[in-house]
């Protein structure tokens, strides 16, 4: 009876390990979403127009309220590590000016007041209703794509793994670590952003560069 009870309880703590585990992998590799903010600094009010299939766009609503108006977030669901998505969004400024669009992600806590880097690929950027430079990121300027400003780590000459849309290179972007470029946006005018995005990569904050 004794052996019988150990062998149950052996293998209770397996089966709790093991969906442990499974859990911790899901936190942190089923959880990285592509994110795109677009600002208009204290100038450009915009308001969320419509989004694709797998992602949403709304105003921030982490601001203070009267700014929440000048900032545009658009959200993906959950990506694949092995395939590139297509996602679109649209918003409407309220005021001609320019906008900074941002290549970045969600984040997850780190523990300690720290957050683990979610890094994503991102590749063939167009904008209708505005002028985007290089949405391929294969003109190279100064050892980084043209018209885009960001961290030399932010570029990815392409290989075979990725199975790019189209070009040489991508880029990746995280939270805290993005790719950005500003453009001009007419009143009224809509903008739609379309993308394509995939996961690259879990770092948890411990293992971060400073």
């Amino acid at each position: 009876m004794c052996k019988v009870k150990r062998s149950l309880f052996c293998m209770v703590c397996v089966m709790s390990l093991s969906f442990g585990v499974l859990i911790a992998k899901e936190k942190k590799e089923d959880n990285l979403r592509a994110r795109i903010d677009v600002a208009g600094g204290d100038v450009v009010n915009m308001l969320p127009g419509k989004a694709s299939n797998g992602c949403h766009v709304e105003n921030i609503t982490w601001g203070n309220g009267e700014t929440n108006y000048f900032v545009i977030t658009c959200e993906t669901e959950k990506l694949s590590f092995k395939k590139w998505h297509k996602f679109t969004f649209s918003f409407i400024p309220q005021e001609s000016g320019q906008v900074s669009i941002d290549l970045m992600s969600n984040y997850s806590n780190g523990g300690e007041g720290q957050i683990n880097a979610h890094w994503i690929y991102y590749d063939d950027i167009t904008v209708k209703g505005g002028k985007l430079i290089n949405g391929s990121f294969d003109k190279i300027m100064n050892n980084f794509p043209r018209g885009w400003s960001g961290l030399p780590k932010n570029l990815v000459k392409k290989a075979s793994k990725f199975r790019p849309p189209s070009g040489s290179y991508v880029v990746k972007a995280w939270h805290n670590a993005r790719v950005r470029q500003v453009i001009k946006v007419k009143e009224k005018e809509k903008v739609t952003i379309t993308f394509k995005a995939m996961a690259c990569e879990f770092v948890p904050a411990y293992k971060l560069e400073d």
